[in-house]
């Protein structure tokens, strides 16, 4: 129970009429109004900068990789051409 979110233990407790120590309801509540905000800042940034590098990183590497597919008809055809002269002489 200790994994649920604040959301939950507030129900438990108002449902229940669980009695929780006043430090521990304390700490709920501070953690509700904390880290609530916090998460719907850090949210969008989180995926921005997800997006950024994603950007950064992969469009490079699927560039590369494009290039190196484009080419590698071409450097197999030099390749057997190379081996086929050697063959004659």
């Amino acid at each position: 129970m200790l994994l649920l979110s604040p959301w939950v233990w507030l129900l438990a407790v108002k449902r229940k009429k669980l009695l929780l120590k006043p430090r521990l309801l304390k700490l709920l509540l501070l953690k509700l109004l904390l880290l609530r905000p916090l998460t719907l800042l850090l949210r969008p940034l989180t995926l921005l900068l997800l997006r950024l590098l994603t950007l950064l990183l992969l469009r490079p590497l699927t560039l590369l990789l494009l290039r190196l597919l484009t080419l590698l008809p071409l450097l197999l055809k030099l390749r057997s051409s190379n081996s086929a002269s050697q063959a004659i002489a």
